[in-house]
């Protein structure tokens, strides 16, 4: 597939994994799907010279298999994340995790090694190093008109930050009283809060909300996506739209 932005390749990519996914399940045939990508994952201890930056488009895929692995555990095979700069080596040991028999559903293989996710257990008393943020640099938060957004904007300001740009599909027409109360209150304790209309699934208004922050005197520092649509959907019913 030859897509040129990062936005449409995943899409194109998900699409294409939602119709093999769905028609698998459809045919309640003993079939399992597996996916192999590319250097979607960031293994810690792999490093390699010629390494860029992990491939953010089929990295989505993953996100999706979990999905499938949770809602349809018998139509889900392995997910296996490899290197490109390794996989004349690293061949032989991709045909054998996709035949093996394994409780683990998602595996990074570089130079010859099998990586795995496992959550590992920290000191209780582990201490950890506050985050400071820059008082003088912009962050902004996609949904940060929304409850998680507000909540994730006053973390900010505790954590130092100073000028906020608070995006939602509506901007300040969509705030309630009591969002623009918090909003005031900041802004008279001296915190900048930029309230935007825009809508992050609509390419070009977040392209001109880029363009904008990349033209303020004030640099961007951060970006969180709290933004998103509540409603389940189960793995059959997905459209491209819903998804």
């Amino acid at each position: 597939i030859q897509i040129n932005t990062l936005p449409d390749r995943a899409s194109t990519v998900l699409k294409q994994m939602l119709v093999l996914a769905q028609d698998v399940i459809a045919s309640q045939l003993p079939v399992k799907l597996s996916l192999l990508t590319f250097d979607t994952q960031v293994v810690e201890d792999y490093h390699c010279a010629s390494a860029e930056m992990p491939n953010l488009a089929d990295a989505a895929l993953h996100g999706f298999f979990k999905s499938l692995v949770l809602e349809k555990p018998d139509h889900a095979g392995i997910a296996i994340d490899a290197s490109r700069n390794s996989l004349v080596d690293d061949a032989a040991i991709i045909a054998a995790v996709l035949c093996a028999t394994t409780d683990d559903t998602q595996i990074a293989i570089r130079n010859r090694k099998c990586y795995v996710s496992r959550i590992q257990r920290q000191p209780a008393g582990l201490a950890r190093q506050p985050v400071k943020l820059k008082p003088q640099a912009n962050y902004l938060i996609t949904g940060g008109t929304g409850g998680l957004g507000l909540v994730l904007a006053q973390a900010l300001i505790k954590s130092g930050a100073r000028h906020l740009v608070l995006s939602g599909r509506r901007g300040e027409a969509a705030l309630d009283n009591v969002t623009r109360v918090t909003i005031q209150q900041w802004r008279i304790e001296g915190i900048a809060v930029d309230v935007v209309a825009t809508d992050v699934a609509d390419a070009m208004a977040m392209h001109a909300l880029m363009n904008y922050l990349g033209n303020c005197h004030i640099p961007l520092a951060g970006v969180i996506h709290a933004a998103g649509v509540g409603g389940v959907i189960a793995l059959e019913s997905l459209t491209a739209e819903t998804m």
